[in-house]
């Protein structure tokens, strides 16, 4: 668990619950998926990568969308705060 929390790769039940975080599931195999759900993700890829980049180029409704969470989050609130 310390080798996850160290890599950011954990999940908590709510955010103040930080001592019952678990592991992300994941894999670092090769996974099998239908022919069909990779290339319906392939194709969604480039407006997906446009939507993150505009996601981020747009701090100030980055802040508002993060606001309830940075409220209740301590690590949401530093990087708001960063945001600034």
């Amino acid at each position: 668990l310390a080798l996850a929390v160290a890599r950011g790769v954990v999940m908590y039940p709510t955010p103040q619950k930080k001592r019952e975080a678990s592991v992300v599931p994941l894999t670092l195999l090769p996974s099998p998926v239908a022919d069909d759900c990779f290339h319906l993700a392939k194709m969604l890829t480039p407006d997906f990568h446009i939507l993150m980049d505009r996601v981020c180029c747009d701090l100030s409704w980055l802040q508002d969308a993060l606001a309830k969470t940075g409220a209740i989050d301590e690590i949401s609130c530093k990087l708001l705060v960063r945001l600034m």
